[in-house]
């Protein structure tokens, strides 16, 4: 990438100073039986769910709420907010996710969210499969 960024201010006449941050994007730490939770409440809001095994190495995009789940039981759901074939970063997503589709997702994430915040409070055997699931992927079980 440095590469890149010195070939094009060369290109361009300009002069380039890098410093690189040390920063580190751990791994989404995905904690399942919230997740399965949460996916039994969106689909009650008629959420449907592609199927995980079938997005391939790196479908999922990017995000630093993997140092997050590093620490905690935590999900990162994702709810469609434009057709699949609309990419995000995109003005046509930009577009779909300002329509009442945009807005359908934030509402269902938020209510199949706080319905699985509630469970957990509300359920011990969720707690229990919760933490047993964060302990068993950390290597402390």
């Amino acid at each position: 990438m440095q590469a890149c960024f010195e070939a094009g201010a060369r290109g361009a006449g300009c002069e380039v100073e890098i410093t690189w941050g040390d920063v580190d994007y751990l791994d989404l730490n995905t904690n399942w039986p919230l997740a399965e939770r949460f996916q039994h409440h969106a689909e009650g809001l008629g959420r449907e769910f592609y199927p995980i095994e079938k997005l391939g190495v790196g479908g999922a995009g990017s995000t630093d709420m993997g140092n997050v789940s590093q620490r905690v039981p935590s999900i990162h759901p994702m709810l469609a907010a434009a057709p699949r074939n609309v990419v995000i970063h995109h003005p046509d997503f930009a577009r779909y996710a300002g329509s009442e589709l945009g807005d359908a997702a934030a509402l269902d994430g938020a209510r199949s969210l706080a319905l699985t915040a509630f469970d957990f409070l509300a359920d011990a055997d969720l707690r229990t499969a919760t933490v047993k699931a964060f302990r068993v992927a950390k290597g402390l079980a």
